[in-house]
């Protein structure tokens, strides 16, 4: 009677340590699995979703994060990326591919991707509008055909914008003409003049025309 008691208790020990082990075993596992759910959690709470918007067709955008390659697309999208430094390029046959670098702060964001056209493409544009645009300048100011040297100019922001200068041919040779500034822009299928020549163009009397095109054509020197 002794011994079948102390077996029985011998197996009933037993069992409890291997029903132990497996609740050990269940728990540990379960803490694992918390832990990698509250990593999870928390990794993805350091990315930010930042949309993409495209303001230009025909390219294709690439992300990249110091030397690796993030993700490529098309189209307007949204990206799962972390908080840091990032720099984004174009790809387009018409466009300044130019590296652009963003920041990923602490919240969402958007990032407006909106490449200029190249130089050769604008150098197009131009060839193509030239005569249009001399032809209107010429019509509003008949004595820029004969007193002033008409510049080709240059195509600026999305080619609907155009700048040139004007000098005013000197009585001698031994003088200067003075240099002047105008600008025009395309309006459904016509070059419309938006200033008048002047010297200097200022930003406050034409605030509605891109500062950038009003700065470079007052760098502009004889």
């Amino acid at each position: 009677m002794t011994r079948l008691t102390l077996k029985s208790s011998l197996e009933i020990t037993k069992a409890h340590l291997t029903m132990n082990k497996k609740a050990l075993i269940t728990t540990i596992t379960s803490l694992v699995v918390a832990f990698a759910i509250i990593g999870i959690l928390f990794y993805m709470q350091t990315f930010r979703t930042i949309h993409f918007d495209l303001k230009k067709e025909n390219i294709k955008v690439v992300i990249h994060k110091s030397d690796s390659t993030i993700v490529s697309f098309t189209a307007d999208t949204d990206v799962k990326l972390q908080k840091g430094d990032y720099i984004y390029t174009t790809e387009g046959d018409n466009y300044a591919n130019t590296p652009q670098s963003f920041t990923v702060g602490d919240n969402d964001t958007t990032v407006t991707i909106n490449p200029p056209y190249s130089d050769a493409y604008r150098t197009k544009i131009l060839n193509a509008e030239l005569p249009a645009i001399t032809k209107v300048l010429l019509k509003a100011h008949p004595i820029l055909g004969t007193d002033f040297t008409i510049a080709d100019g240059d195509i600026y922001d999305d080619g609907s914008w155009y700048g040139t200068t004007l000098t005013q041919k000197p009585n001698s040779a031994s003088e200067q003409g003075d240099m002047y500034r105008i600008v025009l822009k395309k309006e459904k299928a016509d070059w419309v003049i938006k200033t008048k020549p002047e010297l200097v163009l200022s930003a406050r009397d034409y605030p509605n025309i891109p500062f950038e095109i009003l700065s470079d054509l007052n760098k502009k020197v004889n």
